[in-house]
């Protein structure tokens, strides 16, 4: 008999079985103050996030699917951020982004 993988619904259940989460910020845009339009200005920050704050803040319910559409890079103000789930014994699994 072949296992299936368990389907996660919840930011809560993705919180129990020891999920974490990382996002990263998407922006690359072309340098409006470079002679050569070539050059592009790229934020990518990388960041881990809280689960058990994402549970508090979001709620038990919150589908982790749309985590990405929620978020905003701090440092840029971009909402183009891609999410990322670790979980336990398993390949990371990308969240879609909008």
């Amino acid at each position: 008999m072949i296992a299936r993988p368990m389907r996660i619904e919840t930011l809560g259940e993705a919180w129990k079985f020891g999920w974490r989460v990382r996002v990263r910020c998407l922006l690359a845009a072309e340098n409006p103050h470079s002679r050569n339009r070539r050059y592009t200005i790229e934020c990518n920050p990388t960041a881990d996030l809280d689960m058990k704050t994402l549970v508090w803040t979001r709620g038990e319910g919150f589908p982790p699917a749309q985590l990405a559409s929620r978020l905003k890079c701090p440092r840029c103000g971009n909402r183009n951020v891609t999410v990322v789930f670790d979980v336990p014994d398993q390949p990371s699994a990308r969240a879609r982004t909008p």
